[in-house]
């Protein structure tokens, strides 16, 4: 019994308090360490002022067997009410083909299993549902996490999918698109395996309605491929499109510039190149130039 003065670390006053010793009570049938006053519950314990409730060890209510217990007046944590349940026990139970090892009242659903209440669901294991194999398993009323819902799917396996000749490991329904994975709804893509557009090889794909990561669109490209490109008699690795210029590359839109290798121009020679419209880095513009050679000036 403690003080009528007195709240420790963690407790709830005792000043109303009629509890026991807060070692091993034994109330109602219930063991714990912790103890409740008149006026509240501490930390991890149930009210012992309404609790008809037997000991926390292996309680088997209503075929359910749980650590926990629960009052009259609600749910310990991790545990499913006696209230109005009618649960079996929580090993291995098989509810409308769905195997589980959480259990589910009347009134709702434990955390990790799909409701009984308005369930159809087929066992959770390899379930093949319009197609799809998955591990898991939806309801009626919607979806399970990472599991695509079969209310509106007509999509084929996730195992190498072909769809418009895209072929991936995700798979997309009627409504949308999955992760990782561009739609099929408007895609005309080609394979994603060493695609040649316009003379541009690539390892993406682009859509319809705009471009992959890493790709360079193809609606309005005209661009040569990538691998040793001379234009205007400039070589580089990089390619430009007709809307712009790559990372690393001169514009050849306005360039009529020779190449780059030991350029002379105005007798000054260079490794670098310039275009009309300016100069490279390291290079005097040949524009307004009339320098002699840079050897014995």
């Amino acid at each position: 019994m403690t003080t009528e003065e007195e709240t420790t670390e963690g407790f709830t006053s005792a000043v109303t308090s009629t509890s026991l010793s807060t070692s091993d009570i034994t109330t109602n049938g219930l063991i714990t360490e912790k103890e409740t006053t008149e006026s509240g519950t501490t930390k991890g314990f149930t009210s012992d002022i309404t609790s008809t409730g037997p000991s926390t060890s292996d309680i088997t209510i209503n075929g359910l067997t749980t650590e926990e217990e629960t009052t009259e007046l609600g749910t310990t944590e991790g545990f499913t009410s006696d209230m109005t349940s009618t649960a079996l026990p929580t090993s291995d139970i098989t509810t409308n083909g769905l195997t589980t090892e959480e259990e589910t009242t009347e009134s709702g659903t434990t955390e990790g299993i799909t409701s009984d209440m308005t369930s159809t669901a087929l066992p959770t294991s390899d379930i093949t549902t319009n197609g799809m194999t998955t591990e898991e398993e939806t309801t009626e009323s919607g979806t399970t996490e990472g599991f695509t819902s079969d209310m509106t799917s007509t999509a084929p396996f996730t195992t190498d999918i072909t769809t418009n000749g895209l072929t991936t490991k995700e798979e997309t329904t009627e409504s949308g698109t999955t992760d990782e994975f561009t739609s099929d709804i408007t895609s005309t893509a080609l394979p994603t395996s060493d695609i040649t557009t316009n003379g541009l090889t690539t390892k993406e794909e682009t859509t319809e309605s705009g471009t992959t990561d890493g790709f360079t669109s193809d609606m309005t490209s005209t661009a040569l491929p990538t691998s040793d490109i001379t234009t205007n008699g400039l070589t580089t690795e990089k390619e430009t499109t007709v809307s712009g210029t790559t990372e690393g590359f001169t514009s050849d839109i306005t360039s009529t510039g020779p190449s780059t290798s030991d350029v002379t121009t105005n007798g000054l020679t260079t490794e670098e190149e310039t275009t009309e419209s300016g100069t490279t880095e390291g290079f005097t513009s040949d524009m307004t130039s009339t320098s002699l050679p840079t050897s014995d000036i």
